[in-house]
């Protein structure tokens, strides 16, 4: 009869474990410092950038005067006429004054220039070095997010599930658990709520378009009663209504989804689209039916009026459950980390307190 091999105790597993554990955490205390570095060294580059941006600024101008002032310099030291001139005007060590102070001007300018080029490509020298070293950091935080991963399942394989001679291990695992699935369950309504909101948007495009018909037909309808636009008013009325009947079906459609993903989402409102006739259906003497017509479409915009409200109210109570549910997850997001980081405290304590050569995590 084969003999049964007992499955190795937590200790055991633990023993087992500890020069890897040892690897792990001495290549975490190396990259330890990479996040920080790496957001350091973005901003010193994004720094770098600017003072480019403005030495480059410097460098242009300085070429646009160096460019006028060399055109302005040969101008007049090639000017035949103005030579003659001072010279006729017994003024010749004056001409000859002018174009040195211009040649003096100019050269200033290409030594301001030569100067500005060099701390410009000073500063590129820079930017290149600074990038480098920014990479560098990057490899780093990659590394260290690689090696906390590799960290987490090696506790993961030694202390997964209930371990018996561990209960503050066990509690602290426990306690990871159910703020996970907290936090899943809020992120999973979260987005329910998006999902509701996105219908909203929908709804309200169609529920724009009602507006727009119910004013197109009272418009045609206070035509018809001024006896102005004849059929066409009439056609134009009819179409105005009956499409808005369309749309107001649309609209309902979309609020009954929203509603049946977030029940909290209000109920849609009484819309009475007046239904629309021809006018060969009307009495002889038609005024009074007519008029009896526009104040149905004008009770009709005034419900859509206040269904445009009621959709705007249920908007702004979707944003403030969605706001709600956006702090709680930042919340459980928070006592998730010190969960875990107290899950990790207490695996490095049993790893401490079995090997007692395991190097602070």
């Amino acid at each position: 009869m084969p003999h049964l091999i007992a499955p190795p105790t937590i200790h055991e597993r633990v023993a087992t474990a500890a020069t890897k554990h040892d690897e792990l955490v001495q290549t975490f205390t190396e990259v330890e410092y990479a996040p920080s570095a790496f957001a350091e060294s973005a901003v010193y580059i994004s720094s770098i950038n600017s003072k480019i941006a403005e030495q480059q600024d410097r460098v242009d101008k300085l070429e646009t005067q160096r460019t006028r002032n060399k055109a302005s310099h040969q101008k007049l030291r090639d000017s035949a006429v103005r030579r003659l001139a001072f010279n006729v005007t017994g003024k010749k060590d004056n001409f000859a004054e002018l174009l040195a102070r211009e040649e003096r001007q100019y050269l200033d300018t290409v030594q301001a220039l030569t100067k500005a080029e060099q701390g410009l490509e000073a500063l590129k020298g820079q930017l290149a070095e600074a990038q480098k070293i920014h990479e560098d950091f990057g490899g780093a935080v990659a590394k260290r997010k690689e090696t906390l991963q590799a960290l987490d399942d090696l506790y993961e394989s030694v202390f997964g599930g209930p371990t018996g001679a561990f209960p503050d291990e066990d509690q602290a695992e426990l306690a990871v658990a159910e703020v996970g699935y907290a936090l899943e369950a809020v992120r999973a309504k979260l987005h329910k709520e998006k999902q509701a909101y996105e219908k909203l948007e929908k709804a309200g495009v169609q529920l724009s378009r009602v507006v727009d018909y119910v004013i197109a037909a009272q418009y045609a309808s206070r035509q018809g009663l001024q006896s102005q636009g004849g059929d066409y008013m009439d056609r134009d009325e009819r179409e105005a209504l009956t499409n808005a009947k369309s749309y107001i079906g649309y609209y309902e459609g979309l609020m009954q989804a929203a509603k049946g993903i977030i029940p909290e989402v209000g109920r849609v409102g009484i819309v009475d689209i007046p239904k629309p006739y021809f006018r060969g259906d009307r009495y002889q003497n038609s005024t009074p039916r007519e008029m009896v017509f526009h104040h149905l479409i004008g009770i009709c915009r005034e419900q859509v009026g206040e269904e445009v409200g009621r959709l705007k109210e249920n908007k702004r109570l979707s944003n403030e459950r969605m706001g709600k549910l956006d702090n709680e997850i930042d919340r459980l997001e928070k006592e998730s980390g010190a969960a875990k980081d107290k899950l990790k405290t207490v695996r490095r304590d049993v790893f401490d307190s079995v090997t007692k050569e395991l190097p602070p995590y």
